[in-house]
C-alpha cells in the first residue's frame, strides 16, 4: 500500500509523523514508555505489542501543523476533564472535533498496520472528516481512580468498512464517540433524508424533507450500560446546506440548533434526566456522569454498548445504487462478516 499523508491523502510533502494519539494524551494515562496491546494484526495473526508512542503514521508537515492548535486547545480541555472541571459547550465543539480527527486517523492507521487486508480504497482522510455529520459523544466513568488508555472497536471489520463508531478509555472516563450523515436529524424534529444513497465512489445522495419540529426521545436506541452522560450535536454537510435543497434549513425551529457563524454546525446538546435541552456557554459540571461503576462490570458492558451499536448502524447503511451488481454482492457479504464476528464477540462476552 503506497504511503500517504493521514490528513490529506497524498503523498506526504515534507514528511513528518503524526501520532494518532498525541503524546500528551500518552503522558497523562501513564508512563510515556510502557507498551499496550494493540490487537491481533489481521493480515498476520499475531498481537500487535508496542509502545504508544510508537501508533505514528505518514503525515505532510504542513498538514501536521494545521491541527496543531486543535491539539493544544482539546489537551486543555481533556485535563480539565479527568480532573471533573466544568466545561462549556464551546469545549465540547472542539472536543468532537478532535475526536473525529482521532476516529479517522485510528481507522486509517490500523489500515496501514494491517497492510490493507480489506482492499479498502479510503475515499476520504482527516480533513474531509472533520465536522461534516452529526456526532455523538457518550460519556462513562469508573469508580476508581487508575490510569490508562485504550480504544475499542477500531481493529473490527466493521469499523475497517465504516469508520463511524468507536469507544476510547482516558484513565477513569469512557467515551463512545459515533459520527455519521443524519444519526439526529429526524429525532432532533430538522430536515433529514427520506432515503441516502451512496456509490462504489463514497459519493452520497439524499432526499430531503422537512422534520417534524420536535424532539423525540431517545435520540439513539441503546441496550446496555446506560449510566452515561449523553452529549450530541447536529451537523448539516457544508454542500448540502449550500444546496437547491437547502431551502428546507430555513425556518425558526432549525435556526435554534444553528448560529450564524458557523451555520452547519450545530450547537452542543445534553441529554440529563430524559431531558434534552442545549448545552450551556457557561462551564459547569453536569457533563460528568451522576454514577460511577466497577470497571470490570463497565468494561464488560461498555464493549457490548460498542457491539451494539455497531450493529445498529450496520442496519442504516445507505442504500447502493449506480454500482455494478459484483460491488454489491460483495458489500453484502461485508455486512453478513461483520455481524458474524460482532456475535461470535458478544457471546464470548456472555461466557466471560
Amino acid at each position: 500500500m503506497d504511503k500517504f499523508c493521514v490528513f490529506c491523502g497524498e503523498r506526504p510533502i515534507s514528511k513528518t509523523l503524526e501520532h494518532v494519539l498525541p503524546q500528551w494524551l500518552i503522558k497523562l494515562t501513564g508512563d510515556p514508555d510502557r507498551k499496550a496491546n494493540f490487537g491481533p494484526n489481521i493480515s498476520t495473526g499475531q498481537v500487535m505489542q508496542f509502545a504508544f508512542d510508537q501508533l505514528k503514521f505518514p503525515a505532510c508537515s504542513e498538514c501536521n501543523q494545521k491541527f496543531s492548535k486543535l491539539e493544544s486547545d482539546t489537551q486543555k480541555i481533556i485535563s480539565s476533564l479527568v480532573s471533573g472541571e466544568p466545561l462549556d459547550s464551546g469545549s465540547f465543539c472542539t472536543l468532537f472535533t478532535w475526536f473525529d480527527k482521532v476516529r479517522v486517523g485510528l481507522w486509517l492507521g490500523y489500515m496501514l498496520l494491517n497492510k490493507n487486508l480489506y482492499g479498502i480504497n479510503p475515499h476520504y482522510h482527516i480533513q474531509k472528516r472533520i465536522d461534516i455529520a452529526d456526532r455523538v459523544l457518550l460519556i462513562y466513568k469508573a469508580d476508581d481512580t487508575d490510569q490508562g488508555l485504550q480504544f475499542i472497536g477500531v481493529n473490527l471489520p466493521f469499523f475497517a468498512f465504516v469508520p463511524i463508531c468507536f469507544g476510547l478509555v482516558i484513565n477513569q472516563f469512557y467515551f463512545i464517540n459515533i459520527s455519521t450523515d443524519f444519526l439526529l436529524s429526524k429525532k432532533l424534529g430538522l430536515p433529514y433524508s427520506r432515503r441516502t444513497i451512496a456509490n462504489s465512489k463514497g459519493q452520497i445522495g439524499v432526499d430531503l424533507i422537512e422534520g417534524k419540529k420536535q424532539i423525540l426521545l431517545p435520540l439513539i436506541k441503546r441496550n446496555f450500560t446506560k449510566n452515561c452522560t449523553e452529549i450530541y450535536q447536529p451537523i448539516i454537510r457544508p454542500e448540502i446546506f449550500g444546496s437547491e435543497d437547502g431551502w428546507v434549513y430555513k425556518n425558526d425551529y432549525t435556526k435554534k440548533f444553528f448560529v450564524d457563524d458557523t451555520p452547519n454546525i450545530g450547537r452542543t446538546l445534553i441529554i440529563k434526566n430524559n431531558k434534552c435541552s442545549f448545552y450551556n456557554e457557561v462551564p459547569q459540571n453536569v457533563w460528568v456522569p451522576e454514577k460511577t461503576q466497577p470497571r470490570q462490570k463497565l468494561g464488560n458492558a461498555f464493549v457490548k454498548e460498542i457491539l451494539d451499536l455497531h450493529s445498529r448502524l450496520i442496519n442504516s447503511l445507505p442504500t447502493l445504487e449506480d454500482t455494478d451488481n459484483e460491488f454489491k454482492e460483495c458489500a453484502k457479504q461485508q455486512i453478513k462478516f461483520c455481524k458474524q464476528v460482532n456475535n461470535s464477540l458478544f457471546k464470548r462476552l456472555d461466557e466471560d
